[in-house]
Order: structure tokens, then C-alpha cells, then sequence
């Protein structure tokens, strides 16, 4: 299967939470059970799926959950420095050789709390931490401020950037929900580069 996640959400609001997940319920609310069915037998899996056991689902840690997480106390090895964007990072390997893509500044906090909302209303997201202080060897090196820490799971091939404009799902109700949550959450960066669509072997 494949499917889509967006990314660089900013400055979300507890506030944001409720309306969000409000929204989106009542949208997917509206359509008739059986279309629904229909609908999530097919492609619209890829975007969406209905989310289950929320009051078991780790919503501190994520999709990734803590077996994934990365340690404040390990010792990251730099890759490359990333400069491109709104916020500067790096691409590093942790101690047991897995790779982050790094995010430091004010998008860092705010960008893993977005992540877990739209996890929580059913839309799929890679695994992504926030570290308060990390240690970093090579490139810049040393102590390292608060940053969001990305990876992939085990098994996922990135297959390309998926356009907001030119999909298969602009005609549902989950993609209008992903649409009111990213205007809720106060999204402002909406790049097809920012977007990435996986697929999982």
C-alpha cells in the first residue's frame, strides 16, 4: 500500500484541537455508512482511515511510539546540514544507525504536536519526537538546542511529493477534513515539496 502525509504545520492552539477534531466528525458524519464502506475499501485508505482505540492510542509518542523514540542522552552523528527551508536542521544517524531528519527553531514543537492531532483524526504520519536538548558529533557538534526529530518506518520507500491540488482525493470528505485542519492549525507552508507519498513494501 501507499499513501500520503503532509508536514510544516505552526503555532497550533488547544483550542484548534477541539474544532479540528469536531469538524472533521461532523463532515465524515454526513456521508451515508455505506458510501463510507465503499470508500475505505478502495484508495481513500491511503489518505485516510478511520481512527480506532483512541483512548489506548500513544498520543505522547505518536505513530512511531517508544520504541522509536530517540534519546536526549545518545550521541548523534551529523550527516549533512540543511539550510533550504524556513527552519534550519540536519540529516544525523543515532547510535544504532537509524536515520533523523532533524528541525530546529520555532517550528521544531509546534510541527510534533500538529503531527500527533492529524495522526488522531485518522490521517497517516511518519514517526516524529521532540528533543528539549540533544548531543550532536561532527559537522557543527556539541550540545544542541530543542528540535523535531523525523524518521520512516522500517519498510517505507519514499515514491514521490504529493500535490494538494492534483489528487485523487479532492472529491471526499476526509480530504476537505485535512484541508480545515491544516487552516486550523494555522498551516502556512503549502509546498508540494513538503509533502511526500510512501510506499510501503
Amino acid at each position: 500500500s501507499r499513501f500520503a502525509r503532509s508536514s510544516r504545520m505552526s503555532m497550533p492552539f488547544l483550542r484548534a484541537v477541539f474544532l479540528v477534531i469536531c469538524a472533521v466528525s461532523v463532515s465524515l458524519g454526513a456521508q451515508s455508512e455505506r458510501a463510507a464502506m465503499a470508500r475505505m475499501s478502495g484508495e481513500l485508505a491511503e489518505l485516510w482511515e478511520m481512527p480506532a482505540n483512541l483512548q489506548a492510542r500513544d498520543l505522547f509518542n505518536g505513530p512511531g511510539g517508544s520504541e522509536l523514540a530517540p534519546q536526549a542522552d545518545a550521541m548523534f552523528t551529523w550527516i549533512a546540514s540543511d539550510t533550504t527551508g524556513f527552519s534550519p536542521g540536519f540529516d544525523v544517524s543515532g547510535p544504532d544507525g537509524r536515520s533523523w531528519n532533524v528541525k530546529l527553531g520555532l517550528e521544531a514543537q509546534s510541527e510534533v504536536v500538529a503531527s500527533r492531532i492529524l495522526w488522531a483524526i485518522g490521517f497517516h504520519q511518519p514517526p516524529t519526537y521532540y528533543l528539549p536538548a540533544w548531543q550532536l558529533s561532527g559537522g557543527p557538534g556539541g550540545a544542541q538546542p530543542a528540535a523535531r526529530f523525523r524518521t520512516d518506518f522500517d519498510g517505507w520507500k519514499t515514491v514521490g511529493e504529493w500535490s494538494w491540488s492534483k489528487n485523487e482525493f479532492i472529491a471526499t470528505q476526509p480530504y476537505r477534513g485535512l484541508i480545515a485542519a491544516n487552516i486550523l492549525l494555522n498551516s502556512w507552508d503549502w509546498k508540494k515539496s513538503n509533502n511526500r507519498i510512501y510506499r510501503d513494501e
